[in-house]
């Protein structure tokens, strides 16, 4: 997920970015602009998921840069404001954006928003899969985990909250299967997924199952979270057999 801040103001550019950076919400690349003319050559060449922008800016507004660019890609839009009137707001609700935000940045404002904006980011992403967000979120800490990149304990304990019920104890087994045939490793990974899911939440008892695909695009990994993780090689072996 990409996000780009906007504002004209270095200091306040630099605070928000920082912020963001330490925010935990997953941010894989944060792009910054001083003006609305740097922020659209950014967006010629880089997909923008999330938009922060200041409104009043030199040359072209927030609300301009959010017109210009949402004619070929429609990021979700947060503003930012030195201006705490409520035609600011009401225009800023109006353009379709997640909520503003008030000069000085208030952090808990801030971090609401960007949740807010994560969210319809990975739903709109998901309309089409059928998954579900805790799921993909779920799938992409767990890729961070197999690259060796540090993961906090709050992001390990929403992976168990998400796929294990309440109540179930925290032993686990992760099953990898790996795709060696020719062909569209995408498709075979897509019908593996569907196939290993359905067969699995019929026959596992006493836990959750998260299927998820790694990076390499040829491994399908199966994470179950419960009380009786021998189950799984069971399943694993009746279905694979």
């Amino acid at each position: 997920m990409n996000i780009l801040i906007v504002d004209d103001e270095r200091v306040i550019l630099d605070g928000i970015e920082e912020l963001v950076r330490s925010s935990g919400f997953g941010i894989d690349n944060i792009f910054t602009a001083a003006s609305a003319a740097k922020a659209l050559e950014i967006m010629d060449s880089t997909q923008v998921d999330i938009l922060l922008s200041d409104i009043k800016m030199p040359g072209m507004s927030g609300f301009e840069l959010y017109d210009r660019v949402r004619e070929t890609v429609m990021p979700e839009l947060i503003l930012i404001t030195g201006f705490a009137e409520f035609e600011y707001a009401q225009k800023a609700l109006n353009s379709g954006a997640v909520g503003y935000i008030l000069k000085p940045i208030d952090e808990k404002q801030l971090y609401d928003a960007l949740k807010k904006a994560i969210r319809r980011v990975v739903e709109k992403k998901l309309a089409d899969t059928g998954r579900t967000p805790e799921e993909t979120e779920c799938e992409r800490i767990l890729n961070a985990v197999f690259r060796g990149e540090s993961v906090s304990e709050g992001q390990l304990e929403y992976i168990a909250r998400s796929i294990a019920p309440s109540g179930i104890g925290q032993k686990y087994i992760l099953a990898t299967f790996h795709i060696s045939a020719d062909g569209d490793a995408g498709l075979l990974m897509r019908e593996l997924q569907e196939r290993a899911g359905e067969y699995f939440k019929r026959r596992v008892r006493g836990g959750g199952v998260l299927f998820f695909g790694t990076d390499s695009g040829r491994l399908l990994h199966c994470l179950y979270i419960g009380s009786e993780p021998e189950c799984i090689e069971r399943i694993c072996r009746d279905f694979t057999a």
